[in-house]
């Protein structure tokens, strides 16, 4: 289980922690999860090990599939609520490089 204190110490590590958890309980593999979303597995790696984060409309795709393979509505509310936050805690620190949090392919 994801320990709830992470949340306050590493967003985006956290966020990075919940949706790797739901996505191999409720899809299986991170090709299939890249897919359902329309991405390429690498970004669902980078992702998952917490080096980018999914941008607006990519990030409602995640939710999308998640809910469709039967993530609940909590799950759903605190993948979303640590997604908002690592956004935020990104944006309040310098990039180590410019451009878009998407991985290039």
């Amino acid at each position: 289980m994801i320990d709830a204190m992470s949340s306050h110490l590493r967003p985006q590590s956290y966020f990075a922690d919940r949706l790797k958890e739901l996505r191999q309980r409720l899809i299986g593999k991170q090709l299939c999860l890249s897919c359902a979303v329309g991405c390429t597995d690498a970004a669902v790696s980078f992702w998952e090990s917490g080096k980018r984060l999914p941008q607006q409309g990519t990030f409602s795709r995640i939710l999308d599939a998640l809910a469709q393979v039967g993530a609940s509505a909590t799950e759903l509310s605190h993948l979303h609520h640590s997604w908002q936050k690592a956004r935020v805690t990104r944006s309040t620190r310098p990039t180590e490089r410019g451009g878009s949090d998407e991985p290039t392919t």
